[in-house]
């Protein structure tokens, strides 16, 4: 029964907004605004339908609210939904948006992506915390592997060759100035593969470490 309320909700919504959707794009000329409009209907939608499913909150029940892909909800503090890192308040799938975000981009333009990429707001902070966050668990993860002695992980299938590239470089870090990074390169012999009939061959993939 419930299921079917909740069908009937979010159906009469997806009406209304594309009622609207319609009367906006007859209106629209330009190709770049009609794309972008369509981008808001899914968007409004998309967050529309994630709260419905979630569900309405009583008044007398503990809630929060949760950022997540589609948007901020609401939602009960133990809905599964809400079941991640408390540290934040953001979905463990945002998180990892996040993380993917800050790990490839300065955080505060990583801002600016989820704001026109997916429509939601993330600051260049939340996404430094974050990152860091996770970062530091990383390192502790490693740190502990060493100190445990556990072995790396297996490059290639054992029995072919496996090549190790390293190298140094300088990096201009903000706390102890410029210092001396060393990084290696490691794959396996079933990484390289022939792509000229003279038989050049190039690395096609290769683990950073």
């Amino acid at each position: 029964m419930r299921n079917e309320q909740i069908k009937s909700e979010i159906l009469q919504s997806l009406s209304i907004e594309l009622d609207a959707l319609l009367e906006d794009t007859d209106k629209i000329e330009g190709a770049y605004d009609y794309e972008e409009r369509y981008l808001l209907f899914i968007r409004s939608m998309n967050k529309i339908v994630l709260q419905k499913i979630v569900g309405e909150i009583p008044q007398n029940r503990n809630k929060k609210k949760l950022h997540t892909c589609a948007g901020v909800i609401k939602l009960a503090k133990n809905h599964k939904l809400a079941q991640t890192n408390s540290t934040f308040g953001i979905s463990g799938k945002l998180q990892e948006m996040v993380c993917l975000v800050g790990q490839n981009q300065v955080f505060a333009d990583g801002e600016a992506l989820f704001s026109e990429m997916m429509g939601i707001s993330v600051c260049g902070k939340q996404i430094q915390r974050v990152s860091e966050y996770y970062g530091q668990r990383i390192e502790e993860a490693g740190a502990k592997s060493i100190e445990e002695g556990e072995p790396s992980p297996l490059v290639g299938n054992g029995a072919d060759l496996t090549y190790v590239m390293p190298d140094g470089s300088m990096l201009f870090t903000r706390e102890n100035g410029w210092k001396e990074i060393k990084v290696a390169r490691i794959f396996s012999q079933n990484d390289n593969i022939q792509i000229e009939s003279e038989g050049e061959e190039r690395s096609s993939r290769t683990l950073l470490r």
